[in-house]
């Protein structure tokens, strides 16, 4: 007989399964910490149910190990007496300095090209009419100011009065920040410095306005972004300008990794015809947001400018090899939603087939990788969309069909507006108003990453009661093997 777990090290902590667990009707109780990350799955935790010897794998949109060695991944930075802040545990090796040097090297070979022991040496610099801003001092926080799930992440260089500049590490990624806070008078650009065969992505820059509108930066000199004065008139601040290695993986193969972001179709005062049957212009997978579907009114009477769709894979594939689906609910926490129109439009969102390209980025040919056939039979409507917690979309009989067991192939959902993208019908209108509900990425960190939870049992064991199917994954996956 199956005695309740005492030891707090192996009692369930994390809220998501603990509900979950609630949900399907096993005595929390009786559920033990069996197995972390590891080189084997770096994406799943696994619980076992004592009573009925049940597991449970929680799926992260994050890798929680290295595969090199299989030690946990601790996301930030460690103070070294000499003005130097090592990186942590991590996909990537390096440090930073307290000038705002970068230096980092690959742990593993990467599924784009990158090999183990590359390295990229990035000294920065800005330049205001000219003239170089010195770093006037330094932030390390203990606390993430953007996630305070997340602790000794984020280091912030001032640049004067001009702007920051901030460097954020989550798992398996070391993203760079300008965050410039008003209009600077003059032209000015950053140059960097690198040594080194990885590459420094430059150019992904937005503001803060409700559509999160692209910001132009000129990257054509290499390895400098460059910023007219002209650009911060229509600017909503602060302004986020991008400098980033591309993301580092658990290893070289596609199929063991993921990603989530968005698509977009824009085309100034376009019919919404034109809109739906359009071309993608832009694909983002960096971004700390992403559209679960929605578009933007244009200037012209019945005319529209923008429509995005979102889309996400998930590594199922180390847990679910051979298994069978029972269940599954796809989870996404939100993060704004606008309704603008006068005539309410209350955009619904639901999740689909989705085919992207690339199982490590979103390209703007992906915007057309979308299916019409709803994967989940209840959409989510705009009044119930969450901004403070998850929004849950449990898959039907199409849907759960869809989750690959194959071993190989990971899991992909894309979602969209269920009554104007899918539907067709066309939206009310408001010149420049946006419609739309939104979510976070994994690039936010814990506590925020976009969650798949299935339940499911092995071949082998025949039937499975009803209450041990039930279930949703964060993945919080659950099943007997």
């Amino acid at each position: 007989m199956a005695l309740p777990v005492t030891d707090p090290d192996k009692m369930v902590t994390d809220p998501l399964v603990l509900n979950e667990l609630s949900n399907v009707g096993i005595d929390t109780s009786y559920v033990e910490f069996t197995k972390d990350y590891d080189k084997a799955a770096p994406f799943a935790k696994v619980y076992t149910d004592l009573q009925s010897n049940t597991k449970i794998a929680c799926i992260n949109g994050l890798p929680g190990a290295r595969v090199t060695d299989g030690t946990l991944i601790v996301p930030g930075f460690e103070q070294l007496s000499n003005g130097v802040y090592n990186i942590k545990n991590n996909l990537f090796e390096g440090y930073v300095t307290n000038t705002g040097e970068m230096h980092i090297s690959c742990l593993n070979d990467q599924p784009d090209g990158r090999l183990a022991g590359d390295e990229l040496h990035v000294v920065p610099t800005l330049y205001v009419n000219s003239s170089p801003i010195k770093c006037t001092g330094y932030t390390h926080y203990s606390i993430d100011p953007t996630n305070f799930n997340m602790t000794d992440n984020v280091i912030d260089f001032q640049y004067s009065t001009v702007c920051t500049h901030r460097i954020r590490i989550v798992n398996g990624r070391i993203r760079g920040t300008w965050i410039f806070p008003q209009a600077v008078r003059w032209d000015c650009y950053i140059a960097y410095q690198t040594s080194g065969t990885m590459p420094l992505v430059l150019g992904h820059a937005y503001d803060s306005s409700i559509g999160h509108n692209r910001f132009p930066v000129d990257t054509t000199t290499k390895n400098v972004e460059f910023i007219s004065k002209s650009s911060w008139a229509n600017a909503t601040f602060p302004v986020m300008i991008g400098d980033s290695p591309h993301t580092f993986n658990p290893d070289a193969h596609a199929e063991t990794s993921s990603v989530d972001g968005f698509t977009l179709h824009e085309a100034a005062n376009s019919t919404w015809a034109t809109l739906l049957a359009g071309a993608g212009t832009y694909g983002d997978s960096d971004s700390i947001y992403f559209h679960t579907g929605g578009f933007q009114c244009g200037t012209t009477t019945t005319r529209f400018s923008q429509l995005w769709r979102g889309g996400a894979t998930f590594n199922t594939a180390a847990t679910l090899s051979g298994m069978i689906i029972d269940s599954a609910t796809v989870s996404v926490y939100g993060q704004a939603k606008y309704d603008q129109t006068t005539t309410k439009n209350n955009p619904a969102s639901n999740i689909f087939s989705w085919a992207p390209a690339s199982n490590t980025t979103i390209a703007m040919g992906d915007y057309d990788a979308y299916g019409t056939t709803a994967y989940c039979d209840t959409a989510v409507t705009y009044a119930s969309y969450s901004t403070t917690g998850f929004n849950n979309w449990a898959l039907n009989a199409t849907g759960l069909a869809a989750i690959p067991t194959d071993g190989a192939t990971i899991t992909k959902i894309g979602w969209r507006n269920t009554q104007y993208d899918v539907g067709g019908t066309t939206p009310s209108y408001k010149s420049g108003s946006y419609c739309y509900t939104q979510g976070y990425t994994a690039e936010q960190g814990v506590g925020y990453i976009p969650k798949l939870v299935v339940t499911y049992h092995a071949a082998s064991t025949g039937w499975v009661h009803s209450s041990a199917r039930r279930g949703i994954m964060n993945g919080v996956m659950r099943g007997s093997y």
